[in-house]
């Protein structure tokens, strides 16, 4: 038994642990006392107050921002970029993509990689590091959109993707959204469109953005395949955003509207069928549709920015009270 008093015996257990980095086996044998001892005296000690641990880098509060997101989501897998003062949507968009590109590296050469297009989505493929490695194909969840700004079309974020991942490019060729469901019904009966979707249903990852609702900032909108009174009926049935063209709720679920059945894109269903499932999206437009997708288990993984990281975790906070309440 050790002859040292109880104060010693703590403190000495902590010593060791933390500043020498010795196990707790080894604390046990040297100090002449039960590892059961070893582990109390250091969690007394950390309940007392008695330790304070610094990790001296700037970026620790993104870090620890990205695992309280995995835990309270039970998401595996947050990439938090940090936003500057005062960045404006664009600034956000190219922020959260630079951040994003470091999800193509270390691919496995055998996978198979679902994406969208969008602002965001091109800022990420511009980014994709230079010694990433080669997968097998890079396939479109949905159709086009045509243009994403006057430089970029929708299909050029998957050629470039393809390209630098030196990956068969495989896409939809169409529209995401059409007039009518008999058009998107013999659309989707096209054997070169419906190869591509079970194609994108049978990827391991998927990596897309996500649009808002608002006009003044919508990709769907600016393209001409949403008018306002539209994206004021989708707001009305409860559309927080759109994933590949599905309008989701609060409940992580596509909106029974009539543009369900117009869109030429994955379903939701089979899309939660990819293991891996990664938004790259951010800003205060997207809020609503992000929590609607971290909430419900929609996504696995979710790249974004430091400011929309902590408007999700507190939203979650403040809905905590009246989930106890409700049980």
């Amino acid at each position: 038994m050790s002859r040292l008093s109880h104060k010693s015996l703590m403190l000495r257990s902590c010593y060791l642990y933390y500043i020498e980095g010795v196990d707790i086996q080894e604390i046990a044998r040297r100090l002449d006392i039960s590892r059961f001892k070893v582990s109390r005296y250091i969690s007394e000690a950390r309940d007392k107050g008695l330790i304070t641990l610094q990790i001296n880098d700037p970026d620790i509060g993104f870090e620890s921002q990205a695992i309280r997101l995995e835990q309270v989501f039970n998401l595996k897998r947050v990439i938090i970029a940090p936003l500057p003062a005062g960045a404006g949507l664009e600034e956000t968009r190219q922020v959260i993509g630079k951040a994003g590109a470091v999800l193509f590296q270390d691919l496995e050469e055998d996978t198979h990689l679902a994406i969208t297009w969008g602002k965001t989505m091109s800022y990420l493929v511009e980014d994709i590091p230079a010694q990433s490695g080669r997968i097998k194909n890079i396939v479109e969840l949905a159709g086009s959109i045509g243009t994403i700004t006057e430089s970029i079309s929708a299909h050029t974020v998957s050629l470039t993707a393809a390209e630098k991942l030196k990956a068969i490019c495989v896409q939809i060729p169409a529209p995401i959204i059409v007039d009518q469901p008999e058009t998107a019904l013999l659309l989707m009966k096209q054997n070169v469109i419906k190869q591509a979707i079970n194609m994108a249903a049978n990827c391991q990852v998927a990596i897309c953005g996500v649009g808002p609702i608002q006009p003044f900032n919508s990709t769907l909108h600016r393209a001409g395949y949403l008018a306002e009174t539209e994206m004021a009926y989708l707001e009305a049935q409860g559309a927080l955003g759109s994933l590949f063209g599905r309008f989701i709720n609060h409940n992580g679920a596509e909106c029974e509207t009539e543009f369900k059945d117009k869109v030429i894109a994955l379903s939701l269903e089979q899309y939660k069928s990819i293991p891996e499932r990664i938004i790259v999206a951010g800003g205060p437009n997207k809020i609503d549709i992000l929590y609607a997708l971290v909430n419900n288990g929609v996504i696995t993984g979710l790249v974004t920015d430091s400011e929309t990281a902590a408007a999700l975790l507190q939203r979650k906070a403040s809905e905590l009270p009246a989930n106890k309440h409700d049980r």
